[in-house]
């Protein structure tokens, strides 16, 4: 079956030919700016600077060249625009991913008791991956003692979700099945918020 004009050129974008990169971005790049500062107005609930939206729109060009072009070798659509909804797509999940991972980040710091960044949060490598590990499972150390022992696993994991995977109430409520609540997520995030305030800590934002 042959390929679609558009979809030759992902494919030749996935190969890594500069001109049809150039092409891509002169083609898509305004349409897909305005759609990565509305995704971004509303996952933060407020305008988002130039500077923020520069950053998500080299992630989504980063992300449609991993893995060898994975998602641009993917689309199969004919028009400009099913290419256009679908560039779309891929950019609102960029947007969701990477705040909901800057969101988290900031909740593992006040639960470190750290007062911003640390480099390693931003540096690749394996010393850094493994201190980001270690930070996260002291986090979750740190989010059982505020929960307290007889706590389930259950309602652990959920409010992990919710203070460290930047999830909302009703989306861990989803991923659950059923078998817990948006309200009794709120509760226990309430909670440990109740706590972190009694202890003379600063609660992380949701």
């Amino acid at each position: 079956m042959n390929k679609s004009p558009l979809s030759n050129l992902f494919t030749r974008c996935a190969r890594g030919e500069s001109a049809a990169w150039e092409t891509l971005v002169a083609e898509f790049g305004p349409w897909i700016g305005s759609v990565v500062r509305r995704a971004a107005a509303v996952e933060r609930a407020t305008n988002p600077g130039d500077d923020d939206v520069d950053e998500l729109m080299q992630e989504l060009w980063c992300r449609l060249l991993a893995a060898e072009g994975r998602l641009l070798t993917a689309f199969r659509g004919e028009s400009r625009s099913e290419a256009a909804a679908y560039l779309a797509a891929v950019a609102r999940s960029v947007v969701v991913d990477r705040l909901r991972y800057r969101r988290a980040q900031k909740r593992r710091a006040v639960l470190l008791g750290l007062g911003g960044y640390d480099l390693a949060d931003l540096t690749p490598g394996p010393e850094a991956r493994l201190l980001r590990r270690e930070r996260r499972e002291t986090a979750r150390r740190r989010l059982h003692d505020l929960l307290g022992p007889r706590t389930s696993r259950r309602n652990r994991h959920a409010v992990e979700l919710a203070l460290l995977g930047g999830l909302t109430s009703r989306e861990i409520a989803a991923r659950s099945r059923g078998r817990t609540s948006a309200g009794a997520v709120d509760s226990l995030v309430h909670r440990v918020r109740r706590r972190m305030t009694a202890l003379g800590l600063q609660p992380p934002e949701r």
